[in-house]
């Protein structure tokens, strides 16, 4: 059922993105061309403002962290600015990135093992000093309570004494590398199994790609140095949106790692409904009745702790109110209800629209627009953009946009290019390194 629907609105997206009013030559077919040609170019210049802008906006809370670099290079503060402003300008350099992929791609993921494997574990001994990140403490208490059948939601079980905003599934997903290895080689295992899905969706070559971009961002080392769920988040993101579906183990296997990632937050568990033209419409409702089941369970288990220092303490964060009742059926019925309505609006608009980035939309409405407000209270309450830059987590959480943002560059400039070539006008002689059909993996 899910792999008929998927092929069919496929086949449409195909049709509908290819088809023109005119099938013969003439002026009526040059002026469409032209009209395309505009058309393209600006998604193109999109595309590229909106990678240059989360890449660069998700290393911003480098510059308030001289204090903590010093502790870890030594380097004068002079050399760690300079360092810091050119690696703000990084994303600028993307067409050379994409020129040198293949390297740029493996340079990247050997020392992003080292990040994980080297640095994280420095961070984390920064606790002691009331520093650093609690996000992957999250994961790592969530998880051990899970195997030890207790419950996991507590505020005192992180340092930081703040809620564990971590949804149940997405731990679960994570609890036996945890476990068996430990978090930071569970961070490795992730990002194999991630890039690995991605390789075997659209190649090596389209992946590195992928790669070479998201290297390029100053926040993503600063999230991999913190140990950052987000950072995670958003390569698994765009792993389950290229993920084959050619049999149905891969199409079960696809929409069981979507409910369990859709539990991320709270906010995302909209994510399956931006999928549709992936997965079908069973695909979603499948997805989205295991990821609200699972919260369904953990909410009639311990409501009152849930709402207090679980996921939907973000409703208390976002009102500064207890705006959600204590008994279990009036408060499912207060979140879930209004969840489905949504789920349901979604997945119509995804069905009425041309437009292929509307996931990506959407994060930066759940991750961008919140790190901007983080930043604004910052500054209120220290006074200076250092001092709010210093204890901004914002950009970490704008990582967890960064690889769409990646695909949706890579996506346009290939087909701009493509049909350039077709045309036989600017950059006819350009040899593409993406096929059309993998560029097209990356908007349908």
């Amino acid at each position: 059922m899910i792999h008929r629907e998927s092929q069919q609105e496929s086949a449409v997206i195909t049709f509908d993105d290819q088809m023109s009013p005119f099938d013969g030559g003439g002026v009526a077919t040059g002026v469409l061309r032209r009209k395309d040609a505009v058309s393209s170019d600006r998604r193109i210049t999109l595309s590229v403002a909106v990678y240059i802008g989360v890449a660069v906006m998700s290393g911003a809370g480098l510059l308030g962290k001289i204090s903590l670099l010093r502790s870890l290079l030594p380097f004068p503060t002079w050399a760690l600015q300079l360092f810091i402003a050119l690696s703000l300008a990084l994303p600028l350099l993307w067409p050379i990135a994409l020129r040198f992929r293949k390297a740029v791609a493996t340079a990247f993921l050997i020392a992003l093992a080292g990040v994980f494997l080297v640095v994280f574990p420095r961070i984390e001994r920064m606790h002691s000093k009331g520093r650093g990140s609690d996000q992957p403490d999250c994961i790592i208490a969530v998880s051990h309570s899970l195997v030890a059948a207790e419950w996991p939601y507590e505020r005192g079980r992180l340092w930081s004494h703040n809620p564990l905003s971590c949804g149940p599934g997405w731990v679960a997903l994570q609890t036996p590398a945890v476990q068996v290895v430990g978090y930071r080689w569970s961070l490795i295992v992730c990002w194999a199994c991630a890039i690995a899905a991605i390789i075997g969706a659209v190649g090596w070559s389209s992946a590195s790609a992928l790669l070479s971009l998201i290297a390029l961002s100053p926040g993503l080392w600063l999230a991999a140095s913190n140990g950052s769920d987000f950072l995670t988040f958003g390569i698994a993101i765009a792993a389950l949106y290229l993920a084959s579906d050619r049999t149905e183990a891969f199409r079960f296997v696809k929409v069981v790692l979507l409910a369990l990632v859709a539990q991320f937050r709270f906010p995302t568990m909209l994510v399956p409904a931006f999928l549709r033209k992936q997965i079908g419409r069973a695909g979603v409702i499948w997805a989205s009745v295991l990821a609200l089941g699972c919260q369904l369970i953990f909410l009639f288990w311990n409501t009152k702790s849930f709402i207090d220092d679980g996921p939907l303490h973000l409703f208390y964060k976002l009102t500064n109110s207890s705006a959600l009742s204590m008994k279990p059926l009036v408060v499912s019925a207060e979140v879930i209800l209004p969840l489905v309505f949504a789920i349901v609006a979604v997945v119509v608009f995804e069905e009425h629209t041309r437009w292929r980035w509307n996931l990506l939309v959407f994060l930066g409405g759940v991750f961008c627009l919140p790190a901007i407000l983080d930043l604004v209270t910052k500054y209120h309450l220290y006074g200076t953009v250092p001092r709010a830059l210093e204890f901004w987590e914002g950009g970490v959480w704008i990582c967890g946009c960064l690889p769409l943002a990646a695909g949706m560059l890579i996506s346009e400039r290939e087909i701009g290019l493509s049909k350039s070539e077709q045309d036989g006008g600017f950059g006819a002689n350009h040899q593409s390194k993406l096929s059309p059909e993998t560029a097209n993996k990356f908007k349908d």
